[in-house]
């Protein structure tokens, strides 16, 4: 027989995406402390869906702030008695070395800056390395790149906009889930990690129907490499102007890019539509927030004033 052999059910290998979120103390990831992990490991194919869950509470050996409860519920009674990160660190470190390995990833939403580089952070200070920096999927970069026109690009706000929650595919939390019955209630509410590691999941799976990424081996590469190129360029974009303005898509490589509102409720809109149809509003811009913006988004505003009145 000429050529490669045939396996009779051969499956193509998939990568393992793992996904991860943090409940934490602080939005600072140089200060926060973990107080709720959790992660979903996924490989279509290999493991059976929703893949394999793991949910914890961990103590994070300091009072948890009211600011934080505030926004995931979690307390200083739920907290008590569970297992510190320190004593969880192994498992961790397990789980990042399966991420980092040749086809593998983690995914998140802002895992890039704030999760992955915070869960780094507290490992290094046990006397942890965490191996060598697993490539990442940002649901948050593709939402800020293909979806730069949503109003909010907070998870649960976009979850919403896609028509997806974090809800169990299946009874009961996953086959490694720990968090008490009270954190459990909590488990199907936004800011809670395994529920937003599924939310993650789940709008990343209609952003890749909404770009024709087949669902195979070479859809999750183009998937990773769509990723990394909106992780580079929605950085650069932000760099110049925050949230303020944004270029259209279409024009990103062109000399004299056109610009859309980055935020509010006119999010999206071409800013010269906005200064000749909304008036009112383009002054309270000029008047009240074009003072905050940085000089990049500045020089945008006044360019697209200036065109309009020509």
């Amino acid at each position: 027989m000429n050529g490669n052999p045939i396996l009779l059910n051969q499956r193509d290998r998939r990568m393992l995406m793992v996904g991860l979120d943090l409940e934490t103390t602080s939005a600072d990831p140089s200060r926060a402390r973990v107080v709720q992990f959790g992660a979903v490991s996924r490989c279509p194919g290999w493991l059976p869906p929703p893949g394999v869950e793991s949910c914890f509470l961990v103590d994070p050996g300091c009072p948890i702030p009211a600011s934080a409860t505030a926004i995931n519920r979690i307390t200083d009674d739920m907290v008590r008695g569970k297992e510190t990160l320190a004593q969880r660190a192994p498992a961790l470190l397990e789980l990042m070395g399966k991420a980092s390995q040749p086809g593998a990833c983690v995914v998140g939403y802002n895992v890039r800056k704030y999760d992955l580089p915070l869960l780094q952070l507290q490992l290094a200070q046990m006397g942890y390395v965490a191996g060598c920096n697993p490539m990442v999927i940002d649901v948050l970069d593709l939402v800020s790149w293909y979806h730069r026109d949503l109003p909010s690009r907070k998870l649960a706000k976009v979850a919403e906009n896609f028509g997806v929650d974090g809800s169990p595919v299946e009874l009961g939390f996953g086959s490694h889930v720990d968090m008490g019955e009270a954190a459990a209630d909590a488990a199907r509410q936004a800011h809670d990690a395994l529920y937003d590691v599924r939310c993650t999941f789940r709008v990343l799976d209609v952003i890749r129907q909404r770009l024709s990424i087949p669902d195979t081996h070479a859809g999750d590469l183009n998937l990773l490499r769509l990723a990394q190129i909106a992780a580079v360029r929605v950085d650069a974009e932000y760099s110049q102007y925050q949230h303020y303005v944004y270029r259209c898509r279409d024009s990103w490589d062109a000399e004299r890019p056109v610009y859309r509102l980055g935020f509010g409720k006119h999010c999206g809109r071409l800013l010269g539509e906005l200064r000749e149809r909304e008036t009112g509003y383009w002054r309270w811009l000029l008047e009240n927030v074009r003072s905050d913006m940085p000089v990049g988004a500045k020089a945008v505003i006044d360019a697209a004033g200036d065109r309009s009145s020509n």
